[in-house]
């Protein structure tokens, strides 16, 4: 199972890129990569080509084939799930202190189409050096990027697809539990 809040874009485009186009920059990048959209095994050809995907499955190839995420996609209009990470983001967003960041993303949230959560997986927590780390930086600026969508990161903050912080977590209120 996953641990902690997932790696999140929130798109203003509701199509999705093809898997290809997720893929593709990360192996480019030198990452033993692969997506599968099944149980086991790598995503065939037109499975890779088809911008119709639900959720996809990023495999470590080395040094043995392991599962690191999953990436889910929700569509804000057809999956209530979407519309309530719109929505807790928003009502977070809304608290920080950083007008103008705040003004950026909240507008961009309420014009959020669909959301992409990637959710890590156990292999990540076991090994915090786990070099996963750098394909999922290209993996979520490809996608925000072909989405318009802003990246969410606990911990950061919002990011733009060039990785530009919009909005710093250093900028939340402080809440019972949190350390300032």
């Amino acid at each position: 199972m996953s641990h902690g809040a997932p790696l999140l874009v929130f798109a203003l485009n509701v199509q999705a890129p093809p898997l290809r186009q997720l893929l593709v920059p990360m192996q480019a990048a030198g990452f033993p990569v692969a997506l599968g959209t099944g149980i086991v095994g790598e995503a065939g050809a037109e499975a890779l080509d088809s911008p119709e995907w639900d959720a996809a499955f990023i495999r470590w190839n080395q040094p043995e084939m392991h599962e690191v995420a999953l990436l889910e996609r929700m569509v804000c209009d057809e999956d209530e799930e979407g519309m309530v990470r719109v929505t807790e983001a928003m009502n977070q967003v809304l608290q920080w202190e950083d007008q103008v960041g705040r003004l950026i993303v909240a507008a961009h949230l309420q014009q959020t189409q669909a959301v992409y959560a990637l959710q890590l997986l156990d292999a990540l927590f076991t090994d915090e050096d786990h070099p996963a780390w750098g394909a999922f930086d290209i993996l979520l600026r490809v996608l925000a990027d072909y989405t318009d969508g802003l990246i969410y990161v606990e911990g950061e903050g919002y990011l733009d697809a060039d990785g530009e912080l919009l909005l710093s977590e250093e900028d939340a209120p402080a809440s019972p539990g949190k350390s300032v």
